[in-house]
């Protein structure tokens, strides 16, 4: 079975989409950026909330 769309979240700068999946309920997390940082540094943050608990950075 296809996974279900549980956040959908698109700005400016990031995509972030959580799906989770109908066998065996297992979530999967994706996000990405569509554009490249105009400065020399960037800055990304590794982290996700679940169920209200962070987990990462």
């Amino acid at each position: 079975m296809s996974p279900t769309l549980m956040l959908d979240d698109d700005s400016i700068m990031t995509h972030k989409h959580a799906f989770q999946t109908d066998d065996t309920g297992e979530f999967i997390f994706t996000w990405y950026f569509d554009q490249w940082s105009e400065s020399d540094s960037c800055v990304i943050e590794n982290s996700i909330m679940v169920n209200g608990e962070l987990f990462g950075d």
